[in-house]
C-alpha cells in the first residue's frame, strides 16, 4: 500500500530554487525534495489548520520522512529577466542589477504525483487531507497550487523518479538521469525541520541538522505506466515554428563557430528524439524522411540559426521549422541542456542552454524579418556547386539558383548582385573572420573549410516577403546557420 499526493500548479508555473543553488543560476528543483514538502505541511498546519492534533501531525510527518516517488507531468524550464536599481543606481548614474525568475511550465491540468510507501492510518490518511485542501502553495509562494490525496491510483503520464537506494541492484542506469534532493533523516527531528535557514547557516552549516542529500533516478521506463507506442508519426503542429534557447554565461562560444554549435544541437536533438520516436518516420526538426534520408525540395524542415551578443558571442540559438514542429519534436529540444564536443578543443567545455519560448514565426528577431527589395547577408553565403576559377563570379551566378529552391521565381526577380566582402571580414569590419572558421564538426570530412563564403548584398526587382512571414536562407549550410539574409529599409 501507498499514499499519493496530486498537486496541480494552477497559474500553470512551478518556482523552487534547489538547496545550495543561486537564483541567477536558472534552476527549477523539481521534483520538490522531501524536506521541502514536509516544511510545507507543517507551515500549513502552523498557519491554516491549528485546530489539528500535534501529536497526530507530528507522526504524520514521521510517517511521510521515507523519500517518496515522482511522477512528473510533462514540463518546460524557463525563466524570465528582471532588472533593477542596484546601490551604485543615483539620478545622475543609472545602474541596475539583473536577475532570473526561474520555473518550470506545466499544465494546470496535468497533476504532479508524490507518492509515499506507507498506509496511513486513518486519523493520519484525515489530517493529510486536511492540509493538503489548505496548501496554498508549493515552492516559492508564487506556485500557487491546489493538492488532495487520491483514493486510488491516477491514470497519469510522465517522468519517473524514484529514490536510488530503492531500484533494484541490477537496474541498469547507465541512460538515466541524476538528481539529488534534500531530506530528512529518520527519525524524523521536527525540530530540526522547522529551523530557520538563517540559523544553521549561522554555525557555518551548508545543510540542516538531520538532513541529507538523497540520490533519485530518472527510473527506466515502466511498461505497465507507459502509454501505448507509437504507431505513427506524431502530426506536425503548423502553429508551432520556432523554439528559442538561450545560452548561459559565462563561457558562450564564439560566433564564428556557428556552424558547429548548430550541429551540436542537430545532433542533441536526433539523440533526444530517438528516445521518444521511431526511427522510420519523418522529422522536421532532423530533415529525413522516414527512410533516414535528408528530405528535398520545399526546405520546410529545421534551419538552427544563432543570434550574437555585443561581443561576437552566441546568446542565443534558434530553431525556425516552415513546415512546423511535431509535439515530440519540441519535446525532445526541451530536454536539451548541454552542448559540446570531444573532437573539438574550443568546445570540450560543455555549453549550457536553455529553452525560453516555443511559439510561432513572431518569435523571430524582427530584423531578420520583414519587407524590402535590397537584402544582406547576415552570415556568410556559401554556394552550392563547385566554383572552377573564379569563387566570386560563382557565388554572384550560383544564388539565382538558389534561391529559387527555396522558392521558385524568386531567384528569377533578381535585380543585381554585389559583393560587400569575402568571408575574412564581416561586413562591418568589426573584427576579422578567420576563413574557414565557419566549418561543421571535423569528422564530417566532406564539410571542410569553406572559403567561397561571401557576404552579398541583393537587390530585386521588387519587395520581397519571405512566405509565411518567416526568413531568407540560401546554399549550404543554410540549415546550419549560413546564408542567412536580412532586409534592409528603404
Amino acid at each position: 500500500m501507498s499514499t499519493t499526493v496530486a498537486v496541480r500548479f494552477t497559474l500553470g508555473r512551478y518556482h523552487a530554487t534547489p538547496w545550495n543553488a543561486h537564483v541567477n543560476e536558472g534552476q527549477v528543483e523539481l521534483p520538490p525534495a522531501p524536506w521541502r514538502i514536509l516544511r510545507a505541511l507543517y507551515a500549513v498546519w502552523k498557519e491554516r489548520q491549528p485546530q489539528l492534533n500535534e501529536q497526530v501531525v507530528h507522526e504524520l510527518l514521521a510517517e511521510l520522512a521515507d523519500p517518496p516517488e515522482y511522477l512528473v507531468p510533462e514540463h518546460f524550464i524557463a525563466h524570465t529577466r528582471h532588472y533593477y536599481p542596484d546601490r551604485a543606481s543615483s539620478s545622475d548614474k543609472k545602474s541596475t542589477d539583473r536577475t532570473l525568475d526561474a520555473f518550470a511550465a506545466i499544465d494546470p491540468r496535468e497533476p504532479l504525483l508524490i507518492t509515499w510507501p506507507v498506509d496511513l492510518k486513518p486519523e493520519h490518511h484525515q489530517a493529510l487531507v486536511t492540509l493538503c485542501e489548505s496548501l496554498p502553495y508549493l515552492g516559492r509562494a508564487d506556485s500557487l497550487c491546489t493538492a488532495e490525496v487520491l483514493n486510488k491510483a491516477a491514470e497519469a503520464q510522465g517522468e519517473l523518479w524514484v529514490p536510488e537506494e530503492t531500484l533494484a541492484h541490477d537496474t541498469d542506469l547507465t541512460h538515466t538521469d541524476e538528481k539529488h534532493l534534500l531530506a530528512p533523516e529518520q527519525p524524523l527531528n521536527i525540530d530540526s525541520l522547522t529551523t530557520r535557514i538563517i540559523n544553521h547557516r549561522t554555525k557555518g552549516l551548508l545543510y540542516p541538522a538531520d538532513s541529507r542529500q538523497i540520490s533519485y533516478r530518472n527510473a527506466p521506463p515502466d511498461t505497465s505506466r507507459a502509454p501505448a507506442p507509437q504507431t505513427g508519426a506524431a502530426p506536425t503542429n503548423p502553429a508551432i515554428t520556432v523554439v528559442r534557447f538561450h545560452v548561459a554565461e559565462p563561457g558562450r562560444p564564439a560566433y564564428l563557430d556557428t556552424a558547429l554549435i548548430t550541429d551540436l544541437l542537430h545532433a542533441a536533438a536526433a539523440k533526444k528524439l530517438d528516445g521518444v520516436r521511431e526511427k522510420d518516420h519523418p522529422s522536421n526538426l532532423l530533415g529525413l524522411d522516414k527512410e533516414g534520408k535528408p528530405l528535398k525540395g520545399t526546405h520546410q524542415h529545421a534551419h538552427i540559426l544563432t543570434v550574437p551578443d555585443a561581443h561576437r558571442r552566441i546568446a542565443q540559438i534558434i530553431v525556425w521549422s516552415p513546415g512546423g514542429l511535431a509535439d515530440d519534436e519540441v519535446k525532445a529540444l526541451t530536454r536539451i541542456r548541454k552542448l559540446f564536443s570531444h573532437q573539438n578543443a574550443r568546445l570540450r567545455r560543455p555549453t549550457e542552454v536553455l529553452v525560453t519560448a516555443v511559439g510561432g514565426n513572431e518569435l523571430l528577431p524582427p530584423e531578420w524579418t520583414g519587407t524590402s527589395r535590397t537584402w544582406i547577408s547576415s552570415t556568410p553565403y556559401i554556394p552550392t556547386g563547385h566554383s572552377k576559377n573564379d569563387p566570386v563570379r560563382h557565388a554572384l551566378k550560383r544564388l539565382r539558383t538558389d534561391l529559387n529552391y527555396v522558392a521558385p521565381g524568386l531567384g528569377d526577380s533578381i535585380k543585381d548582385v554585389s559583393l560587400i566582402s569575402r568571408s575574412t571580414t564581416t561586413p562591418d569590419n568589426e573584427r576579422p573572420a578567420v576563413m574557414g572558421v565557419y566549418q561543421r564538426l571535423p569528422q564530417r570530412r566532406q564539410r571542410g573549410p569553406h572559403v567561397d563564403a561571401q557576404y552579398l548584398r541583393v537587390e530585386f526587382t521588387d519587395d520581397i516577403t519571405p512566405a509565411q512571414q518567416g526568413l531568407l536562407v540560401a546554399g549550404q549550410l543554410s540549415h546550419y546557420g549560413m546564408g542567412l539574409f536580412r532586409p534592409l529599409p528603404r
